[in-house]
């Protein structure tokens, strides 16, 4: 069993309200930002996972390209995934960028188009991966993880604040932010740690039934 990141970002993205986080992006710059939050989490706010979090399979967004001759209607994909979740890949088979029927031999690698290319088109073909945990984590383990990823969402935005704080006089900067958003920025950075460290403690002791004082 395994755990695919989009489960976690999923929750992440449940418990921000950020419309900026993902405005404008292809899915693979999306997976890269909220990777980003996710490794920086589980890094720093959650070593206490009881599941082995360095043993990953790394997102991956894969295109081979070729020109059909019209002779063969198969593809064979140089690389893939291992053991890859349902959930965490996507097929990409195309022809002059439409959409067709194939089929996908996963022990060969073979893309199969239902019909012949026609000669001289261009077939792409290859998966959308977004990368998975190999342990398979619980229900409580995804959340703990999905708020490490706000706090580090909102460390990020008290830092980038601070930042653009620095490059302007006090006057500039009470008219370019919004009323009290650094201090606003720092609240949230404050509860996000309070929720986060209170899910941990209360993880780390789940099995904790006292001491043995005998």
């Amino acid at each position: 069993m395994s755990t695919p990141f989009t489960k976690i970002f999923n929750n992440f993205l449940a418990l921000v309200d950020d419309s900026s986080i993902c405005r404008g992006l292809t899915d693979e710059e999306i997976t890269t930002r909220l990777w980003q939050y996710l490794e920086n989490g589980h890094a720093l706010w959650f070593r206490e996972c009881k599941k082995d979090l360095s043993d990953i399979e790394m997102y991956d967004y894969y295109t081979m390209a070729e020109t059909a001759d019209g002779s063969t209607s198969d593809f064979v994909l140089d690389k893939y995934p291992t053991d890859p979740s349902v959930e965490s890949i996507e097929l990409v088979f195309l022809v002059d960028d439409i959409e067709v029927e194939y089929t996908f031999d996963e022990n060969t690698l073979t893309f199969t188009a239902n019909s012949m290319p026609p000669n001289g088109s261009v077939v792409k073909y290859g998966y959308n991966f977004s990368g998975q945990f190999n342990e398979d984590l619980t229900p409580e383990e995804t959340w703990i993880l999905a708020h490490a990823m706000v706090l580090s969402w909102t460390s990020e935005k008290v830092r980038e604040e601070h930042a653009i704080q620095n490059t302007m006089t006090t006057k500039d900067y009470v008219k370019y932010s919004p009323a009290n958003m650094l201090n606003s920025l720092m609240e949230m950075r404050r509860k996000s740690w309070n929720e986060l460290h209170g899910l941990v403690v209360k993880y780390t002791f789940n099995e904790f039934n006292g001491f043995d004082l005998w």
